[in-house]
């Protein structure tokens, strides 16, 4: 999609669909249009089914996670020596 935002913030949509410079202005404008039309839809809300595997993806990643700590932090004490 050629369809982009420029560093300075500015939407930049070409068309190359027709040798006429009309007609590929017209075709800009009805790509903005659906631009518009596409980012002004709400997204639909995630059902009782997704929010709970949603929950448990978060959990077991947690999981992972604080396990992945306690090897590295078993790794780490274990190569720590005292001294007396």
């Amino acid at each position: 999609n050629k369809n982009r935002i420029n560093k300075a913030g500015e939407l930049l949509v070409t068309s190359e669909t027709s040798r006429s410079q009309q007609r590929n202005l017209s075709d800009c404008i009805q790509k903005i249009s659906s631009i518009i039309a596409e980012a002004s839809e709400k997204p639909r809300e995630a059902t009782a089914e997704e929010s709970a595997v949603r929950a448990a993806r978060l959990e077991k990643r947690n999981k992972e996670r604080l396990k992945e700590k306690r090897i590295h932090s078993a790794t780490k004490h274990s190569r720590h020596v005292e001294f007396d």
